[in-house]
């Protein structure tokens, strides 16, 4: 398969950086310091320098929906777009690629092991190795047959928990030449297209996932634990929006709203605790929801900051950062348009945030809410939704369109949250208490 590649030495400086002829460092990119945000808690911004400096790019031929891309310990990215799987070294080459015929895949979820993980639109399971090779595809949905779009949550080496869109969470095994399904669990709601499962480990593990007007939580041995009714029993037409991320305590937080046509009003940060009524009834924590104003708009993510501040990712607001209390401390909505982030951003050490906006947009903003750099794909593609990843040498990793990005930025590393990307690390576990 060509590509096309530009690569140069690991944390090489940009001014010595090699330019091929199908790639330049402006294709990539020219950091932009002139911000727009509205702050209500201003803060001194003391990033003064470009905080990206473009690697390398790689090009894939075939279309398709990117995915968010996974990190190996050694910087080795996985990527899916349709039916192709690959993956793609530190200095941008082609290691190794698959195709799995008659499917489109969506995001992957990689083990300690090597094994990546991806469910299908044909609401099956493909498990691939660190060489490309396809070790087994699992029906995970027996007669329910879902789509299933984003990375299943992780339970150590062979343990995996996979949400479809029936909605529906399964426990599948890796035995290594095939995959089984250990029990499934159907929730009566509508899906939420761009929930994932979140995992809690530890001595009493359990599964979270948001459909359209619930969360539920299930046991490892999948019984129900508990459940949120967004609706809770009135007339309005309140709707979970966004995900759940969860604390190292097992709480769980996400976004719901009013209906109102395609967005929502009257927006709210919910907060649950880990254990639930005698009941099985959900217990929110005290002094939570949070309202957020947004006046019209839908909240679609939210990652974690160490000291458990939210940065939240909306339709039409752009990024906003709440303090640990709901406090909106600002709010970055774009230069000449307000930003649609459709996907979680991505929290750096330093606080700075690398996420990607529709169409083809990559932005980086600083803990204080100013514009650090900013990249217009001209490429194309499908919209972009995907979430960057931030290996511990400082390379931030974007699949936007058909281009995989490689940035050197400000960050060293990803935030020590408890849930600083999507899905939880670069390896997208979805796990809370596995590292970054």
């Amino acid at each position: 398969m060509v590509c096309g590649c530009l690569a140069w030495g690991v944390g090489c400086p940009s001014d010595s950086a090699p330019v091929t002829a199908d790639t330049s460092i402006d294709d990539l990119g020219a950091s932009d310091n002139g911000p727009t945000v509205d702050s209500t808690d201003s803060q001194p911004d003391t990033q003064t320098e470009p905080s990206c400096t473009p690697l390398w790019s790689f090009e894939r031929t075939e279309g398709g929906v990117p995915s968010s891309p996974v990190l190996s310990p050694d910087g080795t990215t996985g990527i899916a777009s349709s039916n192709t799987f690959r993956r793609v070294s530190i200095t941008g080459q082609e290691l190794c690629v698959t195709e799995v015929p008659g499917t489109y895949m969506g995001n992957p979820s990689l083990n300690g092991a090597g094994t990546y993980f991806l469910g299908t639109s044909q609401g099956e399971v493909v498990a691939i190795t660190k060489n490309c090779d396809v070790k087994w595809t699992s029906d995970s949905t027996n007669t329910h047959a879902s789509a299933i779009r984003h990375a299943p949550a992780l339970d150590g080496e062979a343990s995996l928990y996979v949400a479809d869109e029936h909605p529906s969470i399964h426990r599948m095994t890796d035995l290594g030449s095939n995959g089984v399904t250990d029990w499934s669990y159907l929730i009566f709601d509508d899906p939420l297209p761009n929930a994932s499962p979140g995992f809690m480990g530890g001595n009493d593990p359990f599964v979270i996932l948001a459909s359209k007007h619930m969360i539920t939580a299930v046991n490892a041995t999948g019984s129900k634990r508990w459940a949120y009714d967004a609706i809770q029993g009135g007339d309005e037409p309140w709707e979970i929006t966004a995900t759940v991320v969860m604390t190292t305590a097992g709480e769980t937080l996400t976004a719901i709203g009013k209906s109102e046509g395609s967005n929502h009003t009257d927006h709210q940060i919910v907060r649950i605790q880990a254990a639930p009524t005698p009941g099985g009834d959900a217990v929110m924590v005290d002094g939570w929801p949070k309202p957020i104003d947004l006046g019209l708009d839908t909240v679609n993510a939210l990652v974690l900051g160490p000291d458990n501040s939210l940065f939240v990712a909306t339709t039409a607001h752009g990024l906003v950062r709440l303090d640990s209390e709901g406090n909106e401390l600002w709010r970055y909505v774009g230069e000449e348009q307000s930003l649609r982030i459709q996907a979680a951003p991505t929290l750096g050490d330093d606080l700075s945030v690398y996420f990607v906006a529709e169409p083809h947009y990559f932005y980086s903003v600083s803990g204080a809410g100013s514009q650090l750099f900013q990249y217009t794909s001209p490429k194309g593609g499908d919209l972009a939704s995907t979430s960057p990843a931030l290996h511990t040498n400082g390379h931030v990793l974007v699949h936007l369109g058909t281009q995989l990005l490689c940035y050197h930025c400000s960050a060293s590393s990803l935030a020590l949250s408890s849930w600083p990307r999507y899905q939880r690390n670069n390896r997208a576990s979805g796990s809370v208490l596995e590292a970054n």
